[in-house]
């Protein structure tokens, strides 16, 4: 019987430790990340480099198209 107990126990122990790490895991993947300067000069460049080409392409093709 004490056999028995002890299996338990320690079951209900590695469960435990298993609970601890996973509530662990998760305080780690909700803590809100920050954008540092490289972060932002990423995103901007990543919006402002299609607008520019864009633009230099309309510009080229009313340069072309003007009868003036």
């Amino acid at each position: 019987m004490a056999s028995k107990t002890d299996d338990l126990e320690e079951a209900l122990q590695q469960h435990l430790e298993l609970r601890r790490e996973l509530a662990a895991e998760v305080v780690k993947a909700s803590k809100p990340r920050r954008i540092t300067g490289w972060g932002v000069l990423y995103w901007v460049g990543l919006v402002l480099i299609p607008v520019l080409i864009l633009c230099g392409v309309g510009l080229a093709f009313r340069y072309i198209v003007s009868t003036e």
